[in-house]
């Protein structure tokens, strides 16, 4: 039963209540119960439910064994039900009621309001008359049958416009009106959404069951969405155009690949061989201009290939290849690719491996190394004089902390907002200052994310940025690999 600590709750209740025990007899009611059935609490009290109020049910008689009162579904319907109860006067009234279950003791109620007592006032009528009147959603009743009971100006105007067809029903109507009005009262529950096409013009409607004192009227709401559909569908059109001019960039990009670096490729090999021989063989004004050959092809290939491999990572095909190699070695071979270019700027480039790193890690040697050359090449880039420095520890047992360090322009907390955006640098004058494609750092998110890894920043404008990338040091995490 309804406990001791929860009686006030229940006596205060702004629904008629009354709580039954395991053998359906009474043992509490509130005086929202008492108002409506007419019976004092003590008159009620101890006896079973059936008895003191229950006499019809829908309208016919029944057995106290056949009451839906006692049955177990009626404490586990969710919607309410019409009955006929009897008062102590002997009269009957028509209630709404419902059971539920309370947790954990398994305790009966039984929540019901009183139908017969639903007169409206004058005022409340010719508010909802003017609601209907006035409101520019076609609105219409149908009975149980399907047949039209009542329509709102707006609805009439709407007929008139479509017309009805040869069977004399409204054309704008959904055609299977009785099969919905069925599935309807069989659930006691509206149906919403439902589309009707006529004419080219597209409508949707929802129907809801609306007690009234004959019985049961269908209320149904429409509303044309013709215009919506069209833009949606115009929609779905860009956005399959745009994504096939898409694949179509990312395959030509990635045909391209070869005729692009080749030539490349040849003319920074030709430049070094050149310069190679330069103190020997080509006059001094010479030298700086294949220096500049040099750099300017260096930056260009590093474009195309940045440009590339986005390009594949957008088109779904930049997949890890997850292998076991060294970090020491990588750290090696980072650190001889990259040191004449800090020389070239009289940057010292340091390379510090905590002795927490393992012996050999699992992960995609190639997309690490994109990473960490990006990150020290953008530092150098961006530094003019001092240090870089890359420290690689071990976060944790599974995880690679490396951490890229320079004293250069630094970046504002405004632009490290969008700093991993595509096409994205610092300032516009670092745009115009220092080449490249804005890329860089896209890249890095892209191939850390990939990995299943983060990265971040900390930077200050004038004293310079860190940056670290997180990745895992064992394989993949389960949900990337997925």
């Amino acid at each position: 039963m309804v406990s001791v600590a929860d009686k006030s709750l229940f006596k205060r209740w702004p629904k008629a209540l009354i709580a039954l025990d395991s053998n359906d007899k009474i043992v509490q009611v509130n005086a929202n119960a008492c108002a409506i059935l007419g019976w004092e609490e003590s008159d009620l009290l101890g006896k079973p439910l059936h008895d003191s109020v229950c006499s019809h049910a829908l309208g016919y008689l029944h057995a106290d064994n056949a009451c839906p009162l006692v049955k177990p579904d009626f404490f586990t319907r969710d919607s309410y039900n019409e009955y006929r109860w009897k008062l102590k006067s002997g009269d009957l009234k028509a209630v709404y009621a419902k059971g539920m279950l309370l947790h954990p003791d398994n305790t009966r109620l039984v929540v019901f309001s009183d139908q017969s007592n639903t007169n409206y006032s004058q005022k409340d009528m010719q508010r909802l008359a003017s609601f209907a009147e006035h409101s520019p959603t076609p609105i219409t009743e149908f009975d149980t049958q399907g047949n039209i009971e009542f329509t709102n100006p707006a609805m009439i105007e709407l007929l008139s416009e479509i017309g009805f067809d040869e069977n004399g029903a409204p054309e704008v109507v959904p055609t299977e009106i009785k099969e919905l009005i069925s599935t309807m009262l069989a659930k006691n529950a509206p149906i919403m959404g439902v589309e009707r096409v006529v004419e080219g013009r597209t409508f949707v409607w929802d129907f809801y069951p609306i007690p009234a004192s004959n019985g049961i009227l269908i209320q149904a709401y429409g509303r044309e969405i013709t215009a919506a559909k069209l833009l949606n569908e115009s929609l779905r059109r860009e956005k399959e155009t745009a994504e096939s001019a898409n694949k179509s960039k990312s395959h030509f990009l990635s045909v391209m690949s070869h005729e692009l670096r080749t030539p490349m490729n040849s003319i920074i090999g030709f430049s070094r061989r050149l310069l190679g021989k330069a103190d020997k063989d080509l006059p001094a004004q010479y030298v700086g201009a294949l220096q500049t050959i040099l750099s300017s092809a260096q930056n260009l290939l590093t474009m195309i290939n940045e440009t590339l491999d986005m390009s594949k990572i957008e088109a779904g095909k930049m997949t890890p290849i997850i292998s076991e190699f060294s970090p020491a070695d990588l750290a090696q071979e980072i650190k001889g690719l990259l040191t004449i270019q800090a020389e070239d700027k009289h940057l010292e480039f340091n390379i510090h491996l905590d002795q927490s790193v393992p012996d050999t890690i699992k992960s995609d040697r190639e997309f690490l190394r994109k990473i960490i050359v990006n990150l020290v090449g953008n530092a150098i880039k961006f530094t003019e004089e001092g240090a870089i420095d890359v420290a690689i520890r071990a976060a944790n047992e599974d995880t690679l902390l490396i951490a890229v360090k320079d004293n250069g322009i630094g970046i504002s907390e405004a632009d490290q907002i969008n700093i991993f955006d595509k096409f994205t640098q610092a300032s516009d004058e670092a745009s115009r200052r220092y080449n490249g494609s804005g890329l860089g750092l896209a890249l890095c998110k892209e191939l850390t994310t990939i990995l299943g890894g983060e990265i971040g920043l900390e930077s200050e404008t004038g004293v310079g940025s860190l940056f670290w990338v997180q990745v895992p040091s064992n394989g993949l995490p389960a949900t990337t690999e997925s």
